[in-house]
């Protein structure tokens, strides 16, 4: 994805022909407002939703349709999935990260233990979600692992993918 400043930012799916977009709510013509959309490149750039929601600090796991989140967000497809069937979003501002599966219709965040505990991180669909993310989006590695650099006080955690 490319991180357009402000919470806002563009992920290209080559093989579908979208650009899908984030950043402040966008409310479209049928009144949702949209976290996440794509513009159809197939037909000349037609809009379609994806993630709407109410306004949250922070987000929701589960439905797609029950989601509540943060407006600002950055979004980008992992190298490891050549399909682009998990968009990857950082919520801005809220110590967040989420998963979005587009084929199943699921937003799962990124958990793990309390700040200053070790333990594992991973992707969860329901319960709660316990922010271990620094403030920037991920970088990511050829194998799918992904480091998130943060300000220049915070560490910057390394996350092993585990296939």
């Amino acid at each position: 994805g490319i991180h357009l400043g402000f919470g806002a930012s563009i992920a290209l799916d080559e093989k579908l022909n979208r650009l899908y977009a984030s950043g402040k709510m966008f409310e479209g013509k049928d009144g949702k407002k949209w976290h996440v959309w794509y513009f159809d490149l197939a037909d000349g750039g037609s809009f379609h939703g994806v993630l709407a929601g109410e306004y949250f600090f922070g987000f929701t796991v589960g439905a797609f349709d029950t989601y509540k989140g943060y407006g600002e967000s950055s979004i980008s497809f992992g190298p490891d999935d050549p399909e682009k069937r998990f968009l990857y979003m950082r919520i801005t501002d809220c110590g967040t990260f989420a998963r979005l599966d587009l084929e199943r219709r699921m937003v799962a965040g990124c958990s793990g233990p309390p700040k200053g505990q070790k333990g594992p991180v991973m992707f969860v669909e329901q319960g709660s979600v316990n922010g271990t993310v620094p403030h920037c989006g991920p970088f990511w590695l050829p194998g799918g692992d992904f480091v998130m650099p943060g300000r220049r006080q915070e560490p910057a955690p390394f996350f092993r993918r585990v296939k």
